[in-house]
């Protein structure tokens, strides 16, 4: 017999399921309304989001979104775009899903999985967290503090600033932008001269929908699909697109890992929640977007809290207000068998020995190695250069040069050697690092025996114009000169047009004060290395 449903006796109100979804599928395709949204897991996000609503608005919160994709499909299956569509606030039926905002700091990853797949860098690589100035631009981690050196991995962890700046100096914005362009951030292709460094920590735009997206490759080690909203778009099975190689995609996977639940630690020792769950937070500049991303064994989600109006508060941090409402979902969507299931390691990592210390292919003074792993077609090459091996006279202790050995009873000694923007900034925190031994005197009359040894200016930037601020004396104004080596000569000479500026250690930061015209700035060890960068300095238009 056939069921039927039972006539109703009184009015009942309207079904308004999904509502900001419906309008939003409305606009983009009237005529095909058969979505993807799954009604159990559109319910469930739905109910966390109405759950968080009272405690957000008290805090100056008026807006909310969530995303949730199947990372195996790119099917959406749930999207809510606000704490109600009929609420007074401003931009209550505003589909927040689907507008671009700051991702803070939910990029990261894809430039972590990049570095790797390139053959850049590896999870163990020391990086330096120090203060850095990039034509102007001078990044900030969150809390004002930074680590010095830390391993990449553990810069991800903590979500760390100056590394990922590096990170993408090093891989280039337009890799980075062609990569997300990949992914179907359609936007930033259009806008390369209006992107900087900053893209690396929140200055690309993006919305929910595309994060979730990202989120998603990643959970499918690293092939993005692009997202289907309709049965029609899913039907038609879109082809995927490799970001980047499945090692890249685990290892990054396994660093996102590293932080518990904020709001519940080590809850999962407790608890059969499943060990798959990777995740990131996102805090935009002035906090006004909060973010968490993340995915677990059968979906990818993605949480936004912020204002339509884009009025700040301090409620909006990712950690605070989003990643409990992320794990809410996430693990109310687990499957039991994805409580149970362990992520296994693809096949195109090896594992290889770097030094203990560094995490780079072991030079001659690394006396210690632990495995790791890498992509075994693009394993970085660069040698460890905190450890050097150095021949000294056993008598002074001095460091002796090929030209000027003989005659000295000498013994090969290791030394641990750092950047020089290390040593500055630990410098100013009152902190000082044991140096290596200084060349003995015979072999810097000698000359030569410089080696491998580099020397390289750090600060200006070649071609960099310093534009000159009125009413304030020159120098108010001075340009900081920065250089890195490895020779072991000791002190630097700096120059400024061929005029002598003084003789400084490479750990010491020079001021000079800028003069209007083209200038070159020019760096020498005494043992024949030289560096050099052009500079021109202009008044205010």
């Amino acid at each position: 017999a056939v069921r039927r449903a039972p006539v109703p006796t009184r009015l009942l109100p309207f079904p308004r399921g999904a509502p900001h979804a419906a309008v939003y599928l409305r606009g983009r395709d009237a005529a095909d309304l058969d979505s993807t949204l799954d009604p159990a897991v559109q319910a469930l996000a739905e109910r966390l989001v109405h759950a968080a609503m009272a405690r957000a608005q008290d805090q100056g919160v008026k807006n909310a979104a969530v995303v949730v994709v199947e990372p195996a499909t790119g099917a959406v299956r749930a999207l809510v775009g606000g704490f109600g569509f009929f609420e007074k606030d401003p931009g209550s039926q505003i589909p927040a899903f689907a507008i671009p905002r700051s991702p803070g700091s939910a990029l990261k990853p894809f430039l972590y999985a990049l570095g790797i797949d390139l053959g850049l860098a590896l999870p163990e690589h020391l990086v330096e967290d120090v203060p850095r100035v990039f034509s102007g631009y001078s990044p900030k981690n969150y809390d004002g503090r930074y680590a010095g050196l830390v391993t990449l991995e553990q810069a991800l962890a903590q979500s760390l600033n100056v590394p990922f700046v590096n990170l993408l100096e090093r891989i280039g914005l337009e890799r980075f932008v062609g990569t997300l362009t990949a992914a179907g951030v359609g936007r930033v292709g259009d806008m390369p001269g209006k992107l900087g460094l900053s893209a690396a920590i929140g200055g690309i735009e993006l919305t929910a929908l595309e994060l979730a997206g990202l989120y998603a490759a990643l959970a499918q080690d690293g092939d993005y699909r692009p997202l289907s909203l309709t049965k029609k778009q899913l039907a038609a099975a879109p082809a995927t697109f490799s970001l980047f190689r499945p090692g890249a995609a685990w290892l990054t996977r396994r660093a996102l890992r590293l932080r518990d639940r904020p709001d519940f630690p080590r809850r999962k020792d407790f608890t059969r929640l499943s060990p798959n769950v990777f995740w990131k937070t996102g805090t935009s500049f002035g906090h006004k977007d909060a973010w968490s991303v993340g995915a677990g064994s059968r979906y990818a989600a993605a949480v936004w809290f912020g204002n339509a109006d884009n009025k700040s508060s301090f409620a909006l941090v990712g950690a605070e207000i989003a990643a409990p409402l992320l794990f809410d979902l996430l693990e109310g969507l687990e499957s039991p068998a994805g409580r149970r299931g362990a992520d296994p390691r693809p096949e195109d990592l090896a594992e290889i020995a770097v030094c203990a210390y560094s995490g780079h292919v072991p030079g001659p003074g690394c006396t210690h190695t632990k495995g790791a792993y890498a992509l075994a077609s693009d394993v970085p090459t660069a040698a460890c250069p905190y450890h050097v091996s150095v021949p000294v006279d056993r008598d002074s202790g001095l460091a002796l040069t090929p030209l000027c050995r003989e005659g000295h009873p000498r013994e090969k000694r290791r030394f641990m050697v750092w950047p020089a923007s290390v040593k500055r900034y630990l410098a100013d925190q009152q902190r000082e690092l044991p140096e290596p031994p200084a060349v003995h005197p015979e072999c810097r009359e000698a000359g030569g025996g410089r080696g491998e040894a580099r020397l390289a200016i750090t600060s200006p930037k070649d071609g960099h114009t310093v534009v000159l601020i009125p009413g304030l004396a020159r120098d108010r104004q001075e340009v900081p000169l920065e250089a890195e080596t490895s020779s072991l000569a000791g002190s630097l000479n700096w120059f400024v047009n061929g005029t002598f500026v003084g003789r400084f250690p490479p750990s010491e930061r020079v001021w000079w004060t800028p003069a209007v015209g083209e200038h070159v700035i020019t760096v020498s060890d005494g043992m024949g290395l030289v560096a050099s960068r052009n500079l021109t300095v202009v008044n205010h238009p």
